[in-house]
């Protein structure tokens, strides 16, 4: 990955939630995509191989990550009022 540091807002890393690992490598991942200048939001595409990849998830688990962006999608990050 070339794009190692990832800075997140301190709201982000005081908030409630409860993800797995993949889950939140999911996000990290995700988070190292977007450029900081940027002011629109995109839609990004991924080989499945690079995410399965960056996860450390075999080829053979799939289903695994699957199961658990699924499950991601059902989730609220909150920030403490």
């Amino acid at each position: 990955m070339s794009r190692d540091l990832i800075v997140k807002d301190n709201r982000l890393i005081t908030s409630k939630y409860h993800l797995t690992l993949t889950q939140i490598k999911f996000i990290s991942f995700l988070s190292s995509h977007i450029n900081r200048d940027d002011k629109e939001l995109f839609t990004y595409t991924f080989q499945i191989n690079e995410v399965l990849k960056i996860l450390d998830i075999q080829r053979t688990n799939y289903k695994v990550l699957r199961v658990s962006l699924r499950q991601l999608m059902t989730k609220y990050i909150t920030s403490p009022v």
